[in-house]
Parts: structure tokens; C-alpha cells; sequence
């Protein structure tokens, strides 16, 4: 699968995930441009991202209508947008705090919607466009103690839903994918005593995302894909 010639904007693309779906890109001919947030995150990029000319990075908060806007003003037209930028946080419904509640919405749904929007205001819709969003299994297979993460996971999933029903007549597709627990370094510190068999090794959620970005997948919109290993 070639994308050689396209350019895919990636939110997020310096985190675990983030870098393998760069890294993933990048191997099948992209430029790809990508947000990060923390800083350290730059010093843990491989040999494959950080020596590459086609692999660009950029500070963005995605939470900010003009920061967003401008970021895409400076790319140009997008061929994929793959938004994986995201947080997540648990605990019982009665301590969630009005804060904690409105910082999940904003770093999962709202960075999603503004990057959705700006996508869709620069794709051709007689060209190639592929929009993949990231949710979440937990969003559909309900897990107590996530009701703020899990609410704005389900809100990007219905958005990429009505987004796939206004872009139905035209070239551009909008589907989601939803991992379960990733095999993530973060993800084995939190949980050294579990089964990480069991987990979603991040290049195969890069692979999933590839083959919904591909020319193969125009009759796919608005799917959300589980993306379960063995959960």
C-alpha cells in the first residue's frame, strides 16, 4: 500500500501509538505531519522519525480553535487525518470533579471535532479523503469507573458518524477505531502483572488505520472497528 505523494496529518503522532502510526506512514511513501504537546516526547522519536525529512512536528494545542486552524492553514490540504490525540483518566462517578469531567471531554472530543472540522474544510471531496478517529472499546463495552473518558470516547464515535453521513456522495470516508488496552510501555508500567498477549500491539492498530487511509477502503465510512486482542 503507497502513499507516496500524500500527506497525513496525525494528532498525537509523537506519543506510543502516535509514533507507529508515523513510523507506519512514513514507511509507505507519506509526509506526515504531526502535534505534540510535551516536549520530551521528541526525545523518545526513533531513528525512522526524527532522521526523516518527510516527518514533520509541530506544538498545537488541540483544544484551541485558532492554534488548530492555523496549524492546518500551514499544511495545506490534507490526503488522511488520523486523530489519535487523546487522555485518559478513572475513578468513581461521585469524585469525579466538574474539572477532571471537562478535561476529558475537551483532550478526546473537542480536539477531535477541531481537527474533523479543519480536515473537511481543506479536503477535496472529489479527491482522496480519509478521516480515522480514535475511540475506544470501552465507549461501546461499558467498564465501571470510566464515565467521563467513556462519554467523550462515545461522542467521537457518533461524530465520526454524522461526519460519514455528510461526506456519503462524496470521496472522503470517516471511520473510527476502537482498541481495547494497548501493549503501550506507559500501559505495562501501569499494569506489570497482566497478560500483555492480550493486549493490541500498536503496529497493528497503525495497520488497521493504513488500510482504512488506502484506496481499497472508499466503500468503508462510518465503521467503528474493534480493535479487541483478546479482551
Amino acid at each position: 500500500m503507497s502513499f507516496e505523494n500524500k500527506k497525513v496529518v496525525v494528532t498525537g503522532g509523537t506519543g506510543a501509538v502516535g509514533r507507529a502510526v508515523c513510523e507506519a506512514f512514513l514507511k509507505a511513501g507519506a509526509d506526515v505531519y504531526s502535534s505534540f504537546v510535551v516536549d520530551a516526547e521528541l526525545e523518545n522519536l526513533s531513528p525512522a522519525l526524527s532522521e526523516s525529512d518527510r516527518f514533520h512536528t509541530e506544538k498545537v494545542d488541540l483544544t484551541d480553535e485558532r492554534s488548530v486552524a492555523t496549524w492546518y492553514a500551514n499544511i495545506g490540504r490534507p490526503d488522511v487525518v488520523a486523530n489519535i490525540a487523546g487522555g485518559f483518566s478513572m475513578g468513581p462517578f461521585a469524585e469525579i470533579s466538574s474539572e477532571d469531567w471537562q478535561k476529558m471531554q475537551a483532550v478526546n472530543l473537542t480536539t477531535c471535532f477541531l481537527s474533523c472540522r479543519e480536515a473537511l474544510r481543506k479536503m477535496d471531496p472529489n479527491g482522496h479523503g480519509r478521516i480515522i478517529n480514535v475511540a475506544a472499546w470501552a465507549a461501546v463495552g461499558r467498564t465501571g469507573g470510566m464515565a467521563a473518558y467513556t462519554t467523550a470516547k462515545s461522542g467521537v464515535i457518533s461524530l465520526t458518524e454524522a461526519l460519514a453521513e455528510e461526506t456519503l456522495l462524496q470521496k472522503i470516508t470517516v471511520n473510527a477505531v476502537l482498541p481495547t488496552i494497548m501493549d503501550t510501555p506507559a500501559n505495562r508500567e501501569a499494569m506489570p502483572d497482566a497478560d500483555f498477549d492480550a493486549w493490541v500491539p500498536t503496529a497493528n492498530v497503525a495497520e488497521t488505520i493504513l488500510f482504512l487511509s488506502g484506496e481499497s477502503a472508499w466503500h468503508i465510512t462510518g465503521a467503528a472497528v474493534p480493535l479487541r486482542g483478546h479482551l
